[in-house]
């Protein structure tokens, strides 16, 4: 290989590194939304641990910041005007998307189909084509319904 090419590939590969820190960096500063049941909130913990003292409160709709921590399931937030300034809270209630809250009835398709406790979360119960749920909110992904955290792709609403 000549020098020209040696350098071209230098170059290439340095704008590939720092575009990659840029976009850890960025990261790092994300911030989630809380998807729960419109009017509902979700628990901060103290630490990364279901059992572990809540220590405020986040509500739906709320965009949350994040330090880029993550643990257990959990991601630690900051900056909360409440209660305390920063705790952990259980990564299956926040979304990268604005949640919306809108009520309607939706039936179940494609099933079976599984309702978990939050994003994710563990399984509640299996839901069969033709079951309909109430939807009360939902992010591009999933909706909080009446019978749980459902993927959107298996809901489709019903008119009444």
């Amino acid at each position: 290989m000549n020098e020209r090419k040696i350098l071209l590939i230098l170059i290439v590969l340095f704008i590939i590194f720092a575009a990659a820190s840029l976009i850890t960096i960025s990261r790092a500063e994300d911030g989630y939304y809380v998807l729960c049941k419109p009017g509902g909130e979700v628990n901060v913990r103290a630490r990364p641990d279901m059992s572990a003292p809540v220590v405020g409160w986040v509500s739906f709709g709320r965009y949350v910041r994040t330090d880029g921590k993550e643990k257990a399931g959990f991601v630690h937030v900051v900056d909360l005007a409440a209660e305390t300034t920063s705790g952990w809270v259980y990564a299956g209630f926040l979304t990268y998307d604005l949640p919306r809250e809108e009520e309607y009835t939706a039936e179940v398709w494609g099933g079976p189909v599984i309702a978990r406790s939050c994003i994710g979360g563990k399984q509640l119960r299996r839901l069969k084509d033709g079951d309909t749920v109430t939807v009360y909110a939902r992010s591009n992904a999933w909706a909080v319904t009446s019978k749980g955290y459902i993927m959107c792709d298996w809901l489709r609403e019903v008119d009444e």
